[in-house]
């Protein structure tokens, strides 16, 4: 039926459109390999093609070519192996034009303050963002909202003043509403408040914000754990907090973490001394280094707080003399290569540790972390990732790969098929 509908689709297609002109506008994404990156791109380049990604790591090229084109490259000597069309392939679906443009995001962390909360919003896009609705819960216990802005703009108080307590949605949609440029703070207090200091009996997950921009843009505040501030056990079951009280912490060695960014905690870009050790961010998405890579998921900083968080533990409200992190005194080195939704282009990520040997002398990087997995698809030496990877540990990095949360789909894999997604062991 899959098969019967495509050839349906195909046809109308032609119908519509002359024969050379629907192959001609058929763009493909592609991998080419061979014995030089660079001889390959002046191949592509001759052919009318366009180069998207430079991997001589493992002496590749991503490009985008037509079929016309591709057909012309593969003639070539030069041409050792091609992978075709992996924007079919690596991604479930192209995502919407306005989705894919939807690139204001809020802080992964929630600020409380004796006057309220504040939620520090981001807009990576190269236009301000305006704010279309506002919906917002919250302990009723706290009173109303007595005071709501984002940025340098106060919001009328007409448009929220009538709202119960623990309730609130701000429709913008008829009027202009505030604007997010670069970043803006939400900020919001209260009226009256029954609760004094920092709010100690307060967490994440007891508030929900969602901030709707024109365009069909929206963000929301990631729900927290009731326990996210309390002591983490790791350390102790690995044995690292004993090593932590011996004074190794992991100072001079650096971990370039590729994952989905970070989002720039105290405790993750600073040391246990105060001392700045976020070396360096890279966007492998973008092939943008030197800004900031908003995690859009967490899943990146969650990765980095498990190594480096540099935040004492505590018992009894007492230090104990260890930290939530394994090596809360390494570098930290933030590569972000996942989407919001997780999803990495698999050029993307031979891009992102081409990066990472290419600057690991300058920033005396030692281990790479991969905290993700790919359906195999090649023999592991095939694969454009394990070549990369290979690479990197000829060059003196250790590499640390996730292998744990599809264990059981490769127990369960049929004899002589890789199991799961692991993609890296």
């Amino acid at each position: 039926m899959l098969d019967r509908t495509r050839n349906g689709i195909l046809a109308i297609g032609l119908l519509l459109c002359p024969p050379a002109l629907a192959v001609e506008s058929q763009t493909l994404q592609v991998m080419l390999q061979g014995s030089s990156a660079a001889e390959i791109t002046r191949l592509v380049q001759k052919a009318g093609g366009a180069i998207t990604h430079d991997l001589p790591i493992i002496n590749a090229v991503g490009a985008k070519l037509s079929r016309e084109q591709l057909d012309k490259v593969l003639k070539s000597p030069i041409i050792t192996r091609h992978i075709d069309d992996l924007s079919s392939t690596d991604r479930p679906e192209e995502k919407p034009a306005e989705e894919e443009s939807c690139k204001v995001r809020g802080h992964i962390e929630l600020d409380f303050s004796p006057q309220g909360i504040r939620w520090p919003l981001y807009n990576k896009r190269n236009e301000p963002s305006s704010l279309e609705k506002l919906e917002f819960t919250w302990p009723p216990s706290l009173g109303r909202v007595k005071a709501l802005s984002v940025g340098n703009t106060s919001v009328s108080p007409a448009l929220y003043r009538d709202a119960v307590a623990g309730s609130l949605t701000v429709d913008f949609s008829s009027i202009k509403g505030p604007v997010v440029e670069e970043r803006a703070d939400l900020n919001i207090s209260f009226q009256p408040l029954t609760l004094q200091g920092e709010y100690p009996s307060l967490q994440q997950s007891d508030f929900v914000l969602v901030v709707s921009f024109r365009g069909g843009c929206s963000t929301d505040l990631v729900p927290g754990y009731e326990n996210n501030h309390e002591d983490f056990y790791y350390n102790t079951v690995a044995g690292v907090d004993a090593l932590h009280r011996q004074g190794i912490t992991g100072k001079g060695v650096t971990v370039a973490v590729v994952d989905s960014g970070l989002w720039e905690h105290d405790a993750l870009v600073k040391d246990t001394e105060g001392r700045s050790r976020l070396l360096a961010k890279y966007d492998a998405l973008t092939d943008a280094e030197g800004e900031e890579v908003v995690d859009e998921s967490g899943h990146g900083t969650h990765m980095s707080s498990i190594i480096v968080n540099s935040e004492p533990t505590r018992l009894n409200s007492r230090p104990t003399g260890t930290y939530k992190g394994v090596a809360p005194d390494a570098n930290l080195v933030a590569v972000k290569v996942l989407d919001r939704e997780g999803l990495a282009h698999v050029l993307e990520i031979v891009r992102a540790i081409q990066w990472v040997v290419d600057h690991r002398e300058q920033y005396k990087i030692r281990i790479l972390n991969l905290s993700f997995a790919q359906t195999p698809r090649w023999p592991y030496w095939e694969d454009p990732v394990n070549q990369a990877v290979m690479k990197a540990w000829a060059e003196g990095i250790a590499v640390v790969a996730a292998a744990g949360n599809e264990l059981q789909r490769r127990k369960l894999a049929p004899p002589g098929v890789a199991g799961g997604s692991i993609m890296l062991t």
